[in-house]
């Protein structure tokens, strides 16, 4: 008994509708579940009460300070930022970048990249909605 196949089955399935292929290795993904980043999701700063720390914390200011303020507290190029509440407007951004393999921050070529360790700092403090800390607003170099 022959089976006929419409052709636009046998047409998506010669293109691979359906078929999962195995992604490449994401080298900002580490196998280490230590070292795995918490993708962005849509979510909002927490809010601070006026009695309440509105500085960074220290080691989310520290990666911010070494790997970005050159250009973004410079105001060198949009979504430039300081202050916690200047990233209040490029968190969701700053966030995806800064998880990204296509398209990171910073970007490919820059002179300083980030390593796995800070890109886990920063994705886990934008995660948790980037909460305040005691250190103070970036410098530009």
């Amino acid at each position: 008994m022959k089976i006929h196949l419409p052709l636009t089955l046998v047409v998506f399935s010669a293109c691979g509708v359906g078929i999962e292929t195995p992604s490449p290795v994401d080298p900002v993904t580490d196998p280490d579940p230590q070292l795995q980043l918490k993708k962005p999701e849509q979510r909002m700063l927490i809010p601070n009460r006026p009695e309440e720390l509105t500085g960074i914390p220290c080691d989310v200011r520290e990666v911010l300070q070494a790997a970005c303020a050159g250009c973004h507290a410079q105001a060198v190029y949009f979504g430039s930022f300081s202050t916690r509440a200047d990233l209040a407007h490029v968190s969701d951004r700053a966030h995806e970048r800064v998880t990204s393999t296509t398209a990171p921050m910073p970007p490919y070529g820059a002179s300083r990249q980030l390593t796995v360790q800070e890109r886990v700092v920063l994705a886990d403090w934008f995660a948790a909605g980037a909460p305040a800390g005691t250190c103070g607003a970036l410098t530009a170099p």
